[in-house]
């Protein structure tokens, strides 16, 4: 009977469509953090990853959702373009040169499959660098949870609205670790926008506690977590359901 349990749940997994955080999908898709100066530096990797040659626009926005140009190895610029052979990449860094640091999100948008990462680093002065990696999302999601941790760490958010010309409304919800609600709130958003900051820091009612914080838009967003311990950080991938497809 054992064995007839394993057999049928094999079989249900393997005709189960695969997803991961790495699944590509074409067309393009967002970096929903970039940050440069006051220590910080980005790096930014683009792939192809079809098998025919493909172009690339990748765009760097502000926290206004106005292009912002910076300092890279590609040159001063808020848009960066070229063709990318099969199999091919292009890595694109920011100077970090500036006394100040300036946040913001990058679209890539492409004709065929091109995947990416950011590694977004902090130098603080006599000490050793810390990063972080987010892969370019390129899902269409409204829906987000993100575990957070207030009592050993600090947990921070970035988000994005991708649209160009659609305000996004995004209902926050705190979740403590047995489901009840702590907190609620709702963030406005203009297109194009970013925002990224310390939960700690936007809702006090929530330090030391522990928890999944859950993000519902009303349009499509992007959503990345952050994780601070001392100097050090990790980047935080949010859940995202089948059943919320």
């Amino acid at each position: 009977m054992r064995k007839v349990i394993l057999y049928v749940f094999f079989g249900l997994v393997v005709a189960l469509p695969a997803r991961g955080a790495d699944i590509v999908n074409s067309g393009g898709g967002v970096l929903s953090q970039i940050a440069d100066g006051g220590g910080w530096q980005t790096s930014i990797t683009l792939v192809n990853l079809d098998a025919v040659s493909s172009f690339y626009i990748l765009t760097i926005y502000g926290d206004n959702g106005q292009p912002l140009t910076l300092n890279t190895s590609a040159g001063q610029n808020s848009t960066f373009s070229g063709n990318l052979n099969p199999g091919a990449s292009v890595v694109i860094d920011t100077a970090g040169t500036a006394a100040a640091v300036i946040q913001g999100w990058a679209s890539l948008i492409t004709n065929s499959t091109i995947g990416g990462s950011a590694i977004f680093r902090y130098n603080p002065p006599g000490g050793p660098a810390y990063e972080a990696s987010l892969p370019l999302d390129t899902g269409a999601n409204t829906q987000f949870a993100l575990p957070f941790d207030h009592v050993n760490a600090a947990t921070g958010v970035a988000l994005v609205n991708p649209s160009q010309t659609v305000p996004l409304s995004i209902s926050v919800t705190f979740l403590d670790l047995k489901g009840a609600t702590v907190l609620t709130d709702t963030i406005q958003m203009q297109p194009l926008a970013h925002t990224a900051f310390t939960l700690t820091e936007r809702y006090p009612q929530t330090t030391n506690t522990r928890g999944v914080v859950t993000l519902n838009a009303n349009g499509l967003a992007n959503v990345l977590g952050l994780r601070f311990h001392g100097q050090g950080f990790t980047s935080i991938t949010p859940l995202i359901s089948w059943a919320w497809q």
